[in-house]
């Protein structure tokens, strides 16, 4: 029902044949960048610095959320961390006990990391995601998560 995506160009371009395919559109979360490559905690962050402006590969296909127009720059994972609870938080609001299916275009170690934290999980990098393969996450009926899906492979519950 809802795609999100990465604003890095990449991850516009991976989904982008989807929905030219669809006629539907993606919406841009600078909080879904890249990040989490570093793994070591430094310091509480209470907020991460802008990047560089935000790149549209086609404005038929994708719009910004809340007309956000640029990146954020998480400098150490701990921002990186940060940018994810954000979204966890916006996810839950926006969509949280919805009948909405969401579809998260985004990265590796960043996709793990919000796994692990809507699952109540510490963010830890535990789970290796693959390109372009599915993983997925159900809510359940109390609000908490389950994961059902891994790299396409299903999950015990």
């Amino acid at each position: 029902d809802v795609i999100l995506v990465s604003p890095l160009f990449r991850a516009q371009k991976t989904i982008f044949p989807v929905l030219e395919e669809r006629g539907q559109t993606a919406e841009i979360w600078p909080e879904l960048e890249e990040c989490c490559w570093q793994f070591r905690w430094r310091r509480r962050v209470k907020d991460v610095k802008w990047g560089a402006a935000i790149e549209q590969l086609d404005a038929d296909y994708f719009q910004l959320r809340d007309n956000a127009r640029q990146e954020y720059d998480p400098a150490n994972f701990a921002e990186g961390v940060f940018l994810l609870q954000r979204a966890a938080t916006l996810l839950k609001e926006r969509y949280g006990k919805s009948d909405q299916s969401l579809l998260l275009v985004m990265h590796q170690y960043s996709g793990s990391c919000l796994m692990e934290i809507l699952l109540g999980l510490p963010p830890k990098r535990r789970f290796e995601l693959e390109n372009a393969k599915l993983s997925k996450l159900e809510q359940n009926d109390d609000g908490s998560f389950r994961l059902v899906l891994l790299n396409d492979e299903p999950c015990q519950r």
